[in-house]
């Protein structure tokens, strides 16, 4: 039988994944990690990007995570995520629909805070459309 670790991503709205997996790849904020059974136990920062999840030798899936903290222990990685995103099941068309929104919201903006506020969500979204 194989060694596998519980992964769990959790959003602020919920349990967004659950598995046992036999590796995970996360997108930390000093590099790429690659998380197998037994790992040394560590915290990390996650930038946004792909999370890949290796659940068998032949099954991986690809999860967009546009940042947040990753806790890994010898068993477990938990990866407290800001949103999460599918990406076998993401509408392309309705990411450039959101981004052209936030790039005409940008242009009429004024405040210093609301500004802030829309370019990083310009650059999520600019990372999830190069992940599609």
């Amino acid at each position: 039988m194989q060694e596998t670790l519980h992964l769990e991503i959790v959003t602020p709205e919920m349990l967004a994944y659950e598995q046992e997996v036999i590796q995970v790849d996360i997108p930390g904020t000093s590099g790429d990690l690659g998380v197998l059974p037994r790992h040394a136990p560590m915290i990390v920062t996650v930038r946004p990007g792909v999370v890949t999840v290796f659940v068998n030798k032949q099954t991986k899936q690809c999860l967009f995570i546009t940042g947040g903290v990753a806790e890994i222990t010898p068993d477990r990685c938990t990866i407290l995520a800001t949103a999460l995103v599918d990406l076998d099941k993401a509408d392309k068309q309705f990411v450039l629909k959101q981004q052209q929104d936030i790039e005409h919201a940008l242009k009429i903006a004024t405040k210093d805070d609301e500004i802030a506020k829309l370019q990083h969500k310009l650059d999520e979204l600019n990372s999830l459309l190069r992940a599609l």
